[in-house]
């Protein structure tokens, strides 16, 4: 399943989502969306870590379980 993906997250942080045109993209996605979700919350930027972690289970649906929302 091939799907581009772009955008941006407002915040301190500001992580930029790349395209992503396969398992593998969407895997090294996932990463980098973690770590910054994580340092989003050791810098006690909850709002900005909840934002990443919905990122993160919507690619984790359209890729992994092949749902779409």
């Amino acid at each position: 399943m091939i799907r581009n993906i772009k955008g941006r997250l407002k915040g301190k942080n500001k992580v930029k989502v790349g395209e992503i045109h396969n398992d593998e993209d969407a895997i090294k996605e996932i990463a980098k969306l973690e770590k910054a979700m994580q340092q989003a919350a050791r810098d006690l930027q909850f709002e900005e870590a909840a934002v990443l972690q919905d990122r993160i289970r919507g690619l984790k649906r359209i890729y992994f379980l092949g749902l779409s929302d």
